[in-house]
C-alpha cells in the first residue's frame, strides 16, 4: 500500500504501520513536513490488529498518551480546519 501524498496544509501525520514499524516498537513519527517530535507513554506498535500496513498503535486505556511540544500549528483560530482519525 502506498502512503498518501501529504499536502502543505497537513501539520501532523502519524502513519503507524505504513512506515514499517515492528511489533512492540515505541517510536512514533510525524510524517508531515512539520516533523514534530512525538513522545509516547505506554503506547506501542502492534502487529496483532491493523487496518493499513504492518502495525497499529495500541492504547490500552491505562495511562496511554502521546505528547507533543507547543507549536503554532495547534492554534486553529477561527478559520476552517479538519481533524481526521481512525
Amino acid at each position: 500500500m502506498s502512503i498518501k501524498t501529504i499536502d502543505s496544509d497537513t501539520v501532523l501525520m502519524i502513519h503507524s504501520g505504513l512506515i514499517s514499524e515492528s511489533n512492540g516498537a515505541t517510536v512514533i513519527v510525524d510524517s508531515s513536513d512539520s516533523s514534530h517530535t512525538l513522545t509516547p507513554t505506554n503506547v506501542t506498535h502492534s502487529t496483532a490488529k491493523k487496518l493499513f500496513g504492518t502495525t497499529s498503535l495500541i492504547f490500552d486505556g491505562d495511562g496511554d498518551y502521546i505528547t507533543l511540544p507547543a507549536s503554532g500549528n495547534w492554534a486553529m483560530g477561527e478559520g476552517d480546519f479538519t481533524m481526521d482519525c481512525w
